[in-house]
């Protein structure tokens, strides 16, 4: 029986270890999306107090406004510390389940688990078992695996996981979207 994980880096070892990453935060999308967010907060406080200012009938589109703002750039300001502090979650595949960060999924709580294929890499995906269908999950994991590894990830899953959970689908990556390169 695997001990209760208490510690913020799930630092404790188990038997078999199929995979282990981590999710950078540091990366362009992250650091887009947060000056994005920030940047909007500030048009959005801006036309706030313009419109607020000038018209009493319009204080309930200005207080809209000023809400939005407030989200966003909360949002944008997290964002941005992910990226500032390089805030990384480790991401692990092992006998006992997939682990992201502080989270945790036993394999019985999980009915398949893939990949998407990227230009770079492969990122791993999964999906929780449901009465209403799946949940997916995406590991964007940095560096993405490469085709190979994900392979023997797989065979690693498949050989050691799905004796003890026959639900467990093991997929092969799905192909490239259409606005991605060819990998």
């Amino acid at each position: 029986m695997t001990p209760p994980v208490t510690s913020k880096t799930l630092e404790y070892e188990c038997p078999s270890r199929f995979y282990t990453g981590e999710i950078r935060f540091r990366n362009r999308q992250v650091s887009g999306v947060g000056g994005l967010a920030v940047g909007s907060a500030g048009v959005a406080f801006a036309v706030a107090w313009a419109v607020g200012s000038s018209v009493d009938a319009a204080r309930p589109l200005a207080f809209a406004a000023c809400a939005f703002g407030a989200i966003c750039a909360g949002l944008g300001g997290y964002l941005l510390w992910l990226w500032a502090t390089d805030h990384r979650q480790p991401v692990r595949v092992t006998a006992d389940g997939i682990e992201c960060g502080r989270r945790r999924w036993g394999w019985s709580a999980i009915a398949w688990l893939g990949a998407t294929r990227h230009h770079d890499g492969c990122a791993p995906t999964f999906a929780l078992r449901g009465r209403t269908g799946h949940r997916v999950h995406l590991l964007p994991v940095s560096p993405r695996l490469s085709a190979a590894e994900y392979a023997t990830l797989a065979a690693a899953v498949r050989e050691h996981v799905r004796p003890s959970f026959p639900h467990v689908e093991v997929r092969d990556p799905q192909p490239p979207t259409d606005d991605e390169p060819p990998a």
